[in-house]
Order: C-alpha cells, then structure tokens, then sequence
C-alpha cells in the first residue's frame, strides 16, 4: 500500500505521503515515498491508499456496548437488543476499534444471556473480550445486578458461591467483576443517594475471590472515589 499519510504512533512519528508492506497479516516494512521498487512485482498486491490517513487500531479496554449502551441510546427490549448490540460494535469498528473489552453485569430489565454476548462478538469482524459480573446500583432502594440473572434486580446479594464460579469461568479478562461500592451510573448524583457506599465486607470479598483464583482467574473491581481502596487492598492482602 502506498500513498497514503501514515500514523505510525511511534518513534517514526507521522509520515506524510509513504507506503507499507505486509506480509502475512504482520507489518514487515514502511516508509516515505514510493514503494521500493523491490518490493513491486507479481507476488505483491499493491492498493493505492489515495491519500487517505493510515494508523494503528484503536483498542478500548472499558466497553458497554452491548448491555447499557443498548438500554440508555436505543432505549432497546428484548431481540432488539441484540440488533443493538451488534449494531454498536460495528459503530465502534467504523470508528477505528479494532478490539474491546466487553462487561455483562446483568441490568435491571435487559434479559439478554451471557452466551447470547458470545454469539454476537463471533458475528463481528473485531477482537474482543468479555468480563463478567455484578453491579451494585446506588439508587433507592439499593440495587444490585448481575449477568448471571439478567433483567432482575434485587435490595441485597442473593448470588451463590456457584454464581461467582460462573463469572470466574466464563470471564475472559479482569473487568468489573466486582463492585467495591455502589455507583452512580452516569446518573444525577441527586437521583444516586447511596452512590459511594461500601457493597462487600472484607471477608465476603476473601471467599469471592478465592472462588476466582480456584478457576485460575484474576479479579477486576469498580470502585468509585477513595473510601474503598483501603477495604479492598485489606482483603487482597
């Protein structure tokens, strides 16, 4: 590929009119100006990059694209989430993401399985990766969620030891598996009263997260503000 400005994001810096080889999906060779005559010939695909801007993938480690994002801009139910969802990833593709981090927290009326998640990314031309968990809502009531039962809300941890196993399991990366206190939910601070307030006890976080280190998993926390660093560092330690 040649004429074409080329982001290189590092110590080349930007090459404003240059050319790039690849071979076998790996970038081998660029820089400025024509391509070497070299590398021309009938084994080589040459495609004019008509100078357009050419850079690495983006990768956004901190997505919810198809759980909230669905809920709060396409006010979405039932199969229409899944539209939603994978209509969300493909913004996300045009828009330069090559590769997410995806988090099933389960949500107060979207139903949507945590297998359902898997069969969207397979669909979707992009590298992802999905985390598993609950969320603690700040609401009131008090609300907690969790991709384990989706749709379903409730005013105190009901989950099982075998619930907590099945994020472990199924979780690809360490995400918001857990929160430390109660969010806010990109809501009003004046409609969250009990955003910021401790969910776990240090020794409910203990059995938590040996239940994530016995599948051979790391734990990931949300934790909102300074109050419950100290709590979380105490059971880790």
């Amino acid at each position: 590929m040649d004429n074409e400005k080329i982001w290189t994001l590092g110590a080349e810096g930007t090459i404003e009119k240059g050319w790039l080889y690849a071979k076998d999906g790996v970038i081998a060779e660029m820089g400025a100006g024509k391509l070497p005559e070299r590398l021309s010939g009938k084994e080589i695909k040459e495609v004019d990059g008509k100078g357009y801007h050419l850079l690495p993938g983006l990768v956004d480690c901190h997505t919810h694209l198809m759980e909230y994002a669905t809920s709060e801009i396409h006010q979405t139910l039932g199969a229409a989430q899944r539209m939603a969802a994978a209509a969300n990833l493909l913004l996300a593709l045009r828009c330069g993401i090559v590769a997410t981090g995806e988090h099933h927290l389960g949500h107060p009326f979207l139903s949507m399985p945590m297998e359902t998640y898997k069969e969207i990314l397979r669909e979707v031309p992009m590298a992802s990766a999905l985390a598993y968990g609950c969320c603690w809502l700040g609401f009131e009531p008090k609300v907690l969620t969790s991709c384990t039962r989706p749709g379903e809300a409730f005013i105190q941890d009901i989950l099982t030891d075998e619930e907590y196993r099945t994020m472990a399991r199924m979780s690809e990366f360490a995400g918001e598996n857990l929160f430390m206190n109660y969010t806010c939910a990109n809501a009003p601070l004046e409609a969250v009263p009990h955003a910021g307030d401790i969910t776990y006890q240090r020794e409910k976080l203990k059995q938590i997260i040996a239940i994530f280190h016995s599948e051979g998993k790391q734990v990931g926390a949300h934790i909102e503000g300074d109050g419950p660093a100290s709590l979380w560092n105490a059971a880790v330690t």
